[in-house]
């Protein structure tokens, strides 16, 4: 049994993974074309969080990351059509 003390931090166990036996993602738009494209790059976009819609009240800008396939400059998808980003605060 894995017993922990009071305040320690919890071991996070390390999963080894062939990131070569992954699926890779496509640019939706080139493979339409034919083309399977698989680089992409990462791009920056800032966003305005008004005052009214902050749950502190105050504005607030944050970052969010999209991804661009260098060849098309189509942003990322999923399967479902949804940009694909993260959002940093």
């Amino acid at each position: 049994m894995n017993q922990q003390l009071i305040g320690q931090k919890p071991i996070k166990q390390q999963v080894k993974v062939d990131l070569n036996d992954c699926v890779s993602l496509f640019c939706r738009s080139c493979k339409k074309l034919g083309k399977d494209r698989d680089k992409f790059k990462a791009i920056i976009r800032f966003k305005v969080i008004p005052m009214t819609m902050s749950p502190d009240g105050k504005e607030r800008i944050v970052s969010m990351i999209q991804y661009v396939c260098t060849k098309c400059g189509m942003l990322l998808t999923n399967d479902k059509g949804e940009v694909i980003n993260r959002i940093e605060g």
